[in-house]
């Protein structure tokens, strides 16, 4: 139970979530790029900013209710099952002739910065397991 506790509280589960989040996300804009010549293929993306308002949710409730965080109000399935592929229609690029209106710039251009957050968080999930590491095994470390 205790040892639960760990990992249910503070900025892990968090962290644990957008990592998924970017992953399955990093898929969707590789998709993308590969069908960038693929007639008829529409961009696709995940529901950022619904997923962004659902962490940001549980994170309030969490600050008004203090004690473990419980990241099961924010299930990634509905955002992934439910339609997670939004078809961008004006401002995503131009309909080619070939139905296909996948800029590769632009996608590129997602794929980097989701990449950097996705680098970022796992770094930061590092540094806490790490952190977890030494206070289990009761050594000081030296910075």
């Amino acid at each position: 139970m205790f040892i639960r506790g760990i990992f249910e509280a503070g900025s892990i589960p968090v962290l644990e979530r957008v990592l998924s989040f970017t992953e399955a996300r990093h898929e969707v804009l590789a998709a993308n790029v590969a069908n960038a010549e693929t007639p008829g293929w529409r961009r696709r993306d995940l529901a950022v900013g619904e997923f962004t308002r659902e962490l940001e949710k549980a994170i309030s409730a969490r600050k008004s209710a203090p004690g473990r965080f419980r990241m099961k109000e924010v299930d990634l399935n509905p955002v992934l099952d439910r339609g997670p592929f939004t078809f961008e229609r004006s401002g995503a690029g131009m309909l080619r002739h070939d139905g296909n209106n996948v800029d590769l710039d632009r996608e590129m251009a997602l794929l980097a910065r989701n990449a950097l957050l996705h680098n970022t968080v796992a770094s930061l999930l590092r540094q806490r397991f790490s952190s977890l590491r030494t206070a289990v095994s009761g050594r000081a470390t030296t910075a």
